[in-house]
């Protein structure tokens, strides 16, 4: 895992089963703190700090909103126990200038 990637996990009835997750923190440098920020639907009392249009990421088919209220730090660890689960969908990176 690294700064970029995006996943989707599955944990029903929580916020974590309906967004797409990116990584911004580099896991390499801090293991145990990584980072990580949801995109949503934009809407009326959207942070408007970074918007994604279509196209800019293949998960994105409307205007969408990067979700900093609702941004997580996680661990490798916690990373890694959903993946073994089967709980962790990878999508597509996003771009260097995304990111």
């Amino acid at each position: 895992m690294k700064a970029g990637d995006t996943f989707k996990i599955s944990q029903p009835g929580t916020s974590l089963d309906s967004h797409l997750w990116v990584v911004i923190s580099d896991p390499a440098i801090n293991g145990e703190q990584i980072l990580i920020v949801n995109v949503t639907t934009k809407r009326a009392d959207s942070d408007l700090a970074c918007v994604v249009n279509k196209g800019e990421h293949p998960f994105v088919h409307h205007e969408t909103v990067v979700s900093y209220r609702g941004a997580k730090v996680v661990s490798a660890t916690d990373i890694d126990t959903l993946i073994k689960a089967g709980a962790v969908w990878n999508h597509a990176p996003v771009s260097p200038t995304l990111l």
